[in-house]
């Protein structure tokens, strides 16, 4: 339904931070190596000792999330233009919505879709309103207790908890100045099975969220000309309208409105 697809988005990543245990992954010892000739020896040895370490590598993975986090999370708002593109493994074409998002501390967000669609999200903590523009409706959610500061949301306001609930390493064949980090979650999730989080370097800006499934879907999030520090007001993130508390809805699943 098109009513629950601007809300989807949100739903779908909303259970991103459940774990803040970190688990540190076990150690896969390689397999003994051929015989080989001097040569090959010595030229294996040369190109290991050029080549960081793989737990360097992973903690320097691990390092440059962790400075993600703590950069975003020096902000008091901010507001960003997005695309947003749902890729089906079944091979139907990609979906794609474009708006602007807005957060103010602690709690307060509002993605506001002009393309193809004109519809505002507006989530409060815990609450979430959906207004779809033509449609008289205003639907309002209740997302639950816990689920408010999580997925994306966690990921854009920051905070270095986050860091524990996930292991971070560099994809390989990406732009130094743009790298990208998996994030695999420490505790397993039917929701998501992994994320990949695209920055640049030079100011540790946030380019690109991509939610991936168990099923291999994608749900990507790509950002630009983000300005913090706005001194956003509080009726951005107003709500509207909508049912009263007692008969308003959980929020739907992840796969609410998918095909």
């Amino acid at each position: 339904m098109t009513r629950f697809r601007a809300f989807t988005a949100w739903a779908a990543l909303a259970a991103l931070a459940a774990s803040t245990a970190l688990r540190a992954a076990p150690a896969i010892a390689a397999p003994a190596p051929a015989a080989a000739s001097q040569a090959d020896r010595a030229t294996a040895a040369a190109a290991a000792a050029a080549a960081p370490a793989p737990r360097e590598e992973e903690a320097g993975a691990q390092a440059l999330f962790e400075q993600i986090l703590r950069r975003v999370s020096t902000y008091k708002d901010f507001q960003a233009r997005f695309v947003e593109t749902s890729e089906s493994r079944a091979g139907t074409g990609p979906a794609r919505e474009s708006g602007q998002v807005f957060f103010k501390r602690p709690d307060l967000w509002r993605w506001e879709y002009t393309d193809p669609e004109r519809k505002v999200v507006r989530v409060r903590g815990q609450e979430a309103e959906i207004a779809i523009e033509g449609d008289p409706q205003v639907s309002r959610y209740d997302l639950g207790a816990g689920d408010g500061p999580s997925g994306i949301g966690a990921l854009l306001s920051g905070g270095e908890a986050l860091s524990r609930a996930f292991n971070a390493r560099f994809e390989k064949g990406v732009e130094p100045q743009a790298p990208v980090l998996r994030l695999d979650p420490v505790t397993l999730s039917d929701e998501y099975e992994y994320l990949l989080l695209r920055v640049r370097r030079a100011d540790l800006a946030i380019l690109e969220v991509v939610i991936v499934d168990p099923g291999g879907n994608r749900l990507r999030f790509q950002f630009e000309d983000l300005r913090p520090d706005r001194g956003l007001s509080d009726a951005l993130f107003r709500f509207t309208g909508g049912a009263s508390p007692e008969a308003r809805p959980r929020a739907p699943s992840a796969d609410a409105g998918k095909p």
